[in-house]
């Protein structure tokens, strides 16, 4: 064994072979340094990868979401303006009733925009969160401001909706079977009102009028938020694209 061996020629006096073994020592550990380093280098290649992919995944999953949320919430604004209309003029063409019933029905159900980000939170649990270059650690972390942001507006939202939709809900009883859908369209004997009544009541008209105005702001914060989780999906992809091209 080295040690012994150290041993042996150090009792001989001979330091040139003692030397010798102390460097053979050295270069063993420094070498056994760099084979863990270049192990520790792949796991993390290949672990960034996996989970740009997985980053990747989310996005695409988030954004989809959105999309739909957008195109929600423009419908629901699109048909309380069309509902306005029709109390303005106290009168419901042939053939709309559904469609006024069901526009009084989603009031206030447009979705805000969301982000699944259960890839970077575990990638910051686990210590990986650093394996991202500036660029794209800066753009996610403005995704997760711009979420924190939707949050906030969205409990803003929700406290201009309460006292509108209270003052709806007032006037307007919805008989719906269990297995409606919350966020569907209706058909018009499911829902109960006095449209005479409807179209003499300013404040109702005012407070439809309001929630389609929010339903519109909603599918702002949707399109802005869509716009900037594609730019940051497409960095990603690019980060993907590039190491591919080199291993």
């Amino acid at each position: 064994m080295t040690i012994k061996r150290i041993v042996t020629f150090m009792r001989a006096r001979n330091w040139t072979a003692v030397c010798a073994e102390l460097l053979i020592v050295i270069a063993g550990v420094l070498i056994g340094f760099e084979l863990q380093d270049w192990r520790n280098d792949l796991s993390d290649q290949s672990a960034y990868v996996e989970y740009l992919h997985r980053i990747d995944a989310n996005l695409a999953l988030s954004m989809e979401m959105n999309r739909n949320f957008k195109a929600e919430a423009s419908r629901n604004g699109e048909r309380a303006q069309d509902a306005v209309a029709m109390l303005e003029e106290c009168y419901v063409p042939s053939g709309s009733e559904d469609d006024f019933a069901s526009a009084l029905f989603l009031l206030g159900k447009a979705s805000m925009p969301m982000l699944r980000s259960d890839t970077i939170d575990e990638m910051r649990a686990v210590g990986k969160g650093d394996l991202f270059d500036d660029d794209l650690k800066t753009a996610i972390g403005k995704l997760e401001q711009d979420q924190l942001r939707s949050d906030a507006l969205e409990r803003q939202i929700d406290l201009r909706m309460a006292s509108q939709l209270d003052l709806v809900n007032r006037q307007v009883r919805f008989n719906l079977s269990k297995d409606a859908h919350p966020n569907a369209p209706i058909k018009s004997d499911a829902a109960t009102y006095d449209f005479p009544a409807l179209c003499g009541d300013t404040a109702f008209i005012n407070a439809v009028s309001a929630l389609a105005e929010l339903d519109y702001r909603v599918a702002t914060a949707n399109a802005k938020r869509l716009k900037n989780q594609a730019t940051v999906r497409a960095m990603v992809r690019a980060h993907i694209r590039n190491f591919t091209n080199q291993n």
